[in-house]
């Protein structure tokens, strides 16, 4: 596979380190999980890629490169495939960070390359991306990823400008300051139930960016963080009080409510109000089955062509809406499969 394109070695590069070692020394389960979403700036397709090594309860591990291509121009085309690899054909650079999954799959902080097969032909995608050079975690404190997280999280990219080209069969789709998104999580188990939200760039604010993820952490009470970053100026809720605010406070901290394919929320500090709205079920979702390092499967309902809207009240009295009518990517993950939908229609089906 191809190598890293010559870049100084950004402050974010350890943020995309492995938390775990691999091939693991021990049974305990574990999990590191490296994804980039990248839309096209102006024609309405996008490609989720993703590479995972787990190492489960049982003692199973393996290494495995994803890609879902979105295209609304052919939405009778959805595209999902995967592969599996033996940790042994997993490799890391050593000097910087640099992820090789056998000759399938390569990702480093300014590169991502993949090839797999598929029914319709080959996907596989090149995309070189100068780093963000600062992540964006969405537990701000130790103290608070340990109470409340069984998983890791850093958007180490949050919002660069990719270059390259992805295809599927014929079909090459060329790049050239595509908004793309890249993170990295890892843990020990998989929150049960969660959305997740990204959107790299807003149809009336180009260079501005959002992130956020919200889930279920102590009995109907829905938590949130989230980042917005808007003309340069970035909005952070992800401190204790901004996480744990609905429980505490009534003036600070994040609200939220989500259900398949829509999410509503407040996050609000002493600074700004950042009210919005995901609308995810415009088009069929991709059907997405993960596993949990205890062996138990995830379902997620994964959407590439998600509208947002927001709006930012500052203390001032100003307002700005945001509008993003397809640049959006959103996950709808829960321990079952959404209503109407059977078990067999997520994939990949794991033994």
């Amino acid at each position: 596979m191809a190598s890293a394109p010559v870049h100084t070695k950004p402050a974010n590069d350890d943020d995309n380190q492995p938390r775990f070692r691999w091939p693991p020394r021990r049974r305990q389960p574990q999990y590191d999980l490296w994804y980039a979403v990248v839309q096209h700036p102006t024609r309405p397709i996008a490609l989720w890629c993703r590479y995972t090594l787990l190492h489960r309860v049982d003692g199973r591990s393996e290494g495995r490169l994803w890609a879902i291509v979105s295209d609304e121009a052919q939405p009778q085309r959805p595209v999902l495939t995967t592969q599996r690899f033996e940790l042994g054909r997993v490799t890391f650079d050593r000097d910087r960070f640099g992820l090789h999954l056998a000759d399938a799959g390569f990702l480093s902080n300014g590169l991502a390359t993949g090839r797999l097969p598929a029914p319709c032909g080959e996907v596989g995608w090149e995309l070189d991306f100068a780093p963000a050079g600062n992540s964006f975690t969405m537990l701000g404190s130790r103290r608070l990823a340990r109470w409340v997280a069984p998983t890791g999280y850093y958007t180490t990219n949050p919002s660069v400008r990719a270059r390259g080209a992805f295809w599927v069969g014929a079909d090459r789709i060329e790049l050239a300051a595509a908004p793309m998104t890249q993170g990295h999580l890892f843990g020990q188990r998989l929150n049960p139930h969660f959305v997740w939200c990204t959107c790299p760039s807003f149809d009336n604010a180009p260079a501005s960016y959002f992130e956020a993820l919200a889930a279920e952490l102590v009995p109907g009470r829905v938590s949130m963080t989230c980042q917005l970053v808007l003309d340069g100026e970035a909005f952070r809720f992800n401190s204790v009080s901004d996480v744990l605010g609905p429980l505490v406070s009534r003036q600070h901290g994040t609200r939220a409510q989500f259900s398949l394919g829509r999410w509503t929320f407040v996050a609000r500090n002493s600074r700004v109000t950042v009210s919005g709205e995901v609308i995810g079920d415009r088009a069929p979702f991709r059907l997405v089955r993960y596993l949990s390092p205890d062996g138990s499967s995830r379902f997620n309902n994964h959407q590439s062509r998600a509208a947002l809207r927001l709006t930012v009240r500052r203390v001032d009295g100003t307002t700005r809406e945001l509008v993003c009518s397809e640049r959006a990517s959103f996950d709808f993950v829960a321990s079952q499969p959404a209503p109407g939908c059977p078990d067999s229609a997520y994939q990949p089906l794991f033994d």
